[in-house]
This record gives structure tokens, sequence and C-alpha cells, in this order.
């Protein structure tokens, strides 16, 4: 499987959380600054099968960057993967009926993020490791596009000294609080990533059965 770009929906997501966090102004200098002011007059629609070019998409994470350093993207990209989910629960079809599956928790919990990583264009049976009886998920991604712009840059990632893809991070927080009355996620952490190094962006999610 090829990685694949962000959705419309992904990425309109990721829009309206920085017009809350940083306004619209601070929003569409970041749009400018990356070459893509086609965004602004038109904004992409909340479509779940059209996607951004993936060239693009790398080239956003890193101009919000430059713009707002490693720190201030820590905190607001974070956020913003935790809109991204709720804003796909509004209108994605496929995330509702996920969430409506009449399945127990566990497969409920597993199914959410398998879907994820195929909707990325990754393999979940490859990439996702899940330990029932520690309540864990551990997913593997050797190709991350929210870093892939960034790792071989040593300005950017000179003052980096701890993982930093808030995006996927956030955005697998939400997807495991989906159903607190049925699980939730209490910890995401990312244990290696390629802006340290490291060879691919790991991650590990804590749950619990409620």
């Amino acid at each position: 499987m090829e990685v694949k770009g962000i959705t419309y929906l992904g990425f309109r997501s990721v829009l309206d959380s920085l017009d809350e966090h940083i306004g619209v102004n601070g929003k569409n200098a970041i749009l400018r600054y990356v070459g893509m002011e086609n965004f602004i007059a038109t904004p992409p629609d909340y479509d779940s099968d059209k996607r951004l070019d993936d060239s693009q998409y790398k080239r956003f994470w890193s101009g919000i960057r430059e713009i707002v350093g490693n720190k201030g993207y820590s905190a607001l990209i974070y956020r913003a993967g935790i809109m991204t989910v709720n804003t796909a629960l509004t209108h994605s079809e496929g995330l509702k009926a996920l969430v409506n599956l009449d399945a127990g928790p566990v497969e409920k919990i597993h199914q959410a993020y398998g879907a994820y990583l195929y909707n990325t264009g990754l393999d979940p049976t490859k990439l996702m490791e899940i330990d029932e009886d520690k309540q864990e998920i551990v997913i593997h991604r050797p190709n991350c596009n929210e870093c892939e712009n960034i790792y071989k840059n040593e300005q950017l990632t000179r003052d980096i000294n701890k993982p930093g893809c808030a995006f996927v991070r956030g955005a697998f927080y939400q997807l495991g609080n989906l159903r607190p009355d049925l699980f939730v996620v209490d910890t995401v952490r990312e244990t290696k990533c390629k802006l340290l190094g490291d060879d691919e962006c790991l991650f590990v999610i804590k749950y619990e059965i409620t």
C-alpha cells in the first residue's frame, strides 16, 4: 500500500482548528506562506474521498513549524488532531458507521485504529500490534507525512529533543475516546520519531475497557 495524502475532510478539519486557535488571518498567512492561497477563497469541502496532493501536505506541516516554531506547533497541531476526529464524526458516514458498529468494545477500538491506518494508505495487519492483556496498541509509521519534509532539515530540527508528530498523537487520542461508554484511551505516547533520527515513528496507545 502506498502512503496517501490527507483527505479533504482531514485537511479542512486542520484549517478549522487553525481558524479557532490562531484566527482567520493566521491561518491565511500559513496558506500563503506554503503556496496554497487557492484554499483561502475556496476552502476544501468536507470530502472523505478527495485527497490533497502528498507533496502539498508535507509542505503544509513544515510551513507551520517554520512560522510558529516547534513548541507552538506541538500545542497547536495536537489540538488539530483531536478536532479532525471530531469533525470527521460529523461529516464522515464511514466513521459514524464504525462508531455505531454492533461489536464488542475491544473489536471496536481495534477497528477504529485499523481504519485510520488503512485510510492513510498503511496496512494495519503489518503496522499495528495489539496486546489485549496489556490493553495496548502499538502502531508503526515508517513513512510519516507529518515529519517527512522536516527530519532532514537541520535548521528545523536543531531544537527538537522529543518526538514531534503532534497531529497523529492527537488523532490517536481522540479516536480512542469516541465511545467513552465502552472504552477510553489513557495515554498516547510517541516512543520513536524520525525527527530524532529513528527509523520510524512509533506510537503506544494505552486503553481501558469501561
